[in-house]
């Protein structure tokens, strides 16, 4: 049996193709639908500090708040992931309890999926601040 390499990222359609289909949880999806929602709006950070006017200085402040204030819920959406992946992760670890190697199995896949979903929201954070 060989092993197979899978791509993590941050979408709920991924996380929804690695649980087991018996998993109940919602929390997981709820967040990545939440993070895709708020991913999905563009953010544009000014080039350039302009060397110009005092009108000119104040606009690049006025567009860098704007962006700051874009990436706020992208990071309070990322947080909320890597909250839910953690939870995730304790919720299928305690009902693959008392399951068939088999089913066992499918929990582990999943929660390595949930960690790694985790991570990935924990880099994307560190990427943005």
């Amino acid at each position: 049996m060989g092993a197979k390499a899978i791509t993590i990222k941050l979408d709920s359609n991924g996380w929804s193709k690695a649980k087991p289909s018996d998993y109940k949880g919602k929390d997981l999806d709820a967040a990545l639908k939440k993070y895709e929602s708020a991913s999905g709006k563009n953010v544009t950070m000014p080039k350039n500090m302009p060397k110009g006017s005092i009108a000119e200085i104040q606009q690049c402040i006025k567009d860098l708040q704007a962006a700051v204030d874009g990436l706020k819920p992208i990071l309070a959406a990322l947080q909320e992931v890597s909250s839910a992946a953690g939870k995730t992760v304790s919720d299928l670890d305690k009902q693959a309890k008392g399951k068939s190697d088999d089913d066992k199995s499918k929990y582990q896949s999943a929660q390595n999926v949930a960690n790694a979903i985790a991570s990935e929201a924990s880099k994307a954070m560190a990427d943005i601040k």
